[in-house]
């Protein structure tokens, strides 16, 4: 039986062409930081995953330190993984769990995460299968939407649009625009842009707005009507997840399906969020609710009651959750990540096969990994 021999981690940043202003121009976010995490098998198998985190300027504590603290709650899962099969996904949860009414949730949450997500590499390689094939396969392609559009948040109206019909000849079919970004502009200005965007893609582009919780509630109140008329596919994270009620009175407001819980690290607030009736797709962030072994949970609560899901970020991974169950609806595409990755995924009209390979089919740069220390350990803490 393949057991775990080593995990490793390495601390990769990489910088971004467009910094964003996510809270309304109080921080910049200008560098992704990516916690690489490796398991390695006494069979000579790895497994890997990543995790990712905002890097800001002026923040009280840098993020860099948030993902190298990160980097040491993998480490401090050792114990719990080296010399254990690599098919123990659920003792790992069970750990995890466990480990809830320690501070940091979300610091460990990351960590399992990782360490789950790398787990599920490793046996799938062991067993020679791609990981939607062990998933289940209920599709053997999946759509995917583009969100390359984020990088324009801050260029004028004819650069947004421009892209738009750039990544439209690329093979997307499905775009997501942001919006609440700009610091100095109204909801108004964001819905002229996707007026303009959706004058110029024609109505068989599917669109999505993500506003990120920045617009009020007597905005949506105001361009409730503009907004229907677009003809969205989505509009996400309206509110913030904390406030329910506000985010049925949004559902409520709008014919626009509703999409949101990227934000969130506890399955059980997703799963109540399922079942409140104000969500029409789920979003989420596997390597927030515990990697692919959360991403199952959740994918049969929602199959359950029928609402879709859309994992957010981590495409490659999300190709195989997607393509694994019957509630599994789009996965994200984000170029961000390129650097640090070797090859990309093929998407043709807006589809993607998920990797064949043995595994997820997440391959590295080594070349480019090779500027980073590694961090190894290969016995209890």
């Amino acid at each position: 039986m393949s057991k775990i021999a080593a995990i490793s981690t390495q601390l990769v940043p990489i910088p971004l062409e467009s910094p964003l202003t996510p809270l309304g121009g109080n921080l910049k976010f200008r560098t992704v930081y990516n916690v690489v995490v490796h398991v390695d098998t006494t069979d000579g198998i790895r497994g890997s995953s990543y995790v990712w985190l905002p890097g800001t300027d002026n923040a009280p504590i840098e993020l860099p330190h948030e993902a190298a603290i990160v980097a040491e709650a993998v480490h401090g899962f050792a114990d719990a993984v080296v010399g254990e099969s690599v098919f123990n996904y659920e003792r790992l949860w069970a750990i995890k769990t466990a480990r809830r009414v320690l501070p940091g949730n979300g610091i460990v949450s990351f960590a399992h995460s990782a360490l789950d997500m790398a787990l599920w590499d490793a046996a799938c390689k062991t067993l020679g299968l791609p990981l939607f094939r062990l998933l289940g396969a209920h599709k053997e392609e999946v759509d995917v939407y583009s969100n390359d559009l984020l990088d324009y948040w801050n260029s004028p109206t004819e650069d947004l649009v421009g892209k738009a019909k750039e990544l439209v000849s690329e093979g997307f079919t499905s775009l997501k625009l942001p919006g609440g970004l700009h610091p100095m502009e109204s909801a108004d200005w964001d819905i002229r842009r996707l007026e303009a965007v959706r004058t110029e893609v024609g109505s068989s582009v599917e669109l999505m707005l993500d506003v990120g919780n920045r617009w009020s509630f007597d905005q949506f109140a105001r361009f409730a009507s503009r907004i229907d008329e677009v003809g969205l596919r989505w509009i996400e994270d309206p509110v913030p997840l904390n406030e329910p009620e506000l985010l049925l009175r949004v559902r409520r407001l709008l014919r626009t399906p509703i999409a949101t819980g990227e934000n969130s690290f506890d399955i059980n607030e997703l799963h109540s969020l399922a079942h409140s009736g104000a969500v029409d797709v789920l979003i989420f962030e596997p390597m927030r609710i515990g990697g692919v072994t959360g991403s199952q949970k959740l994918a049969a609560i929602c199959e359950g009651i029928g609402v879709p899901i859309a994992p957010h970020t981590y495409p490659e991974l999300a190709s195989h959750l997607v393509a694994g169950k019957p509630s599994g609806l789009v996965c994200e595409w984000l170029a961000w990540w390129q650097p640090m990755l070797a090859g990309t995924m093929a998407i043709t009209k807006g589809r993607t096969i998920p990797s064949s390979a043995p595994g997820i089919g997440l391959t590295f740069d080594e070349s480019f990994l090779s500027q980073f220390p590694t961090r190894i350990s290969s016995g209890p803490q």
